[in-house]
């Protein structure tokens, strides 16, 4: 999809887009950064509140890495805001009362159901989705188990529209091995959301291996 057409399907303006974590790493000094397709979902937000879409971004993402590692969400702002420039872009600076943390969530499950919780069933709240084309589908189908119906912004789209130079890597990372096992999780993901629309099983399996 390109920036037009988004732009036609998006009822704007949004009230919050929520920008999904996809984990961490670890750089060479020492310090957690988000991986690469969650650096495109960063850029993605930043893009679409230069565009006027939105005046509030949510980061979402909990303690994935244990009790001793920050949420995600706090090290998608952390980069965001030390990061001066990002692939050759300046980034603006974001002020203060635009960003907000949700650090509870532990997967997308509990992303949409903290989401659907904060805005209970008679919001007319206006919210946008960030997250990457291979995650955007099950983002949507699991939103609407939870009766939300949220606007779907593709982190790549946005990303390229700010830097166009990011095309190769992009495309490298989609043809990647890693991504084509990623790509099958997802679409069993979708499968099972037929039977189960608000993925109450994997959440109990995955609750049941933390514990």
């Amino acid at each position: 999809m390109n920036l037009d057409n988004m732009e036609k399907n998006i009822k704007y303006p949004l009230d919050l887009v929520v920008i999904h974590g996809s984990g961490m790493e670890v750089s060479k000094q020492g310090h957690y950064m988000p991986p690469f397709d969650s650096m495109l979902r960063i850029m993605a937000g930043v893009k679409a509140y230069e565009l006027g879409w939105t005046q509030k971004l949510v980061f979402s993402g909990g303690q994935t890495f244990g009790s001793d590692c920050p949420s995600e969400a706090q090290v998608g702002i952390n980069f965001l805001t030390s990061s001066h420039y990002l692939w050759g872009n300046e980034l603006p600076k974001i002020p203060e009362q635009a960003i907000m943390l949700e650090e509870k969530s532990k997967s997308t499950r509990d992303n949409i159901a903290a989401l659907a919780d904060a805005l209970g069933p008679y919001s007319r709240l206006r919210v946008g989705v960030c997250s990457n084309d291979y995650h955007l589908p099950y983002v949507l189908n699991l939103a609407r188990g939870f009766g939300l119906y949220p606007n779907a912004l593709s982190a790549e789209t946005l990303s390229l529209a700010r830097n166009p130079g990011l095309y190769k890597l992009i495309k490298e990372l989609y043809s990647s091995p890693k991504m084509k096992g990623i790509e099958r999780t997802q679409r069993l993901l979708r499968f099972e959301l037929l039977f189960d629309p608000t993925a109450k099983l994997p959440a109990l399996i995955a609750n049941l291996t933390r514990s």
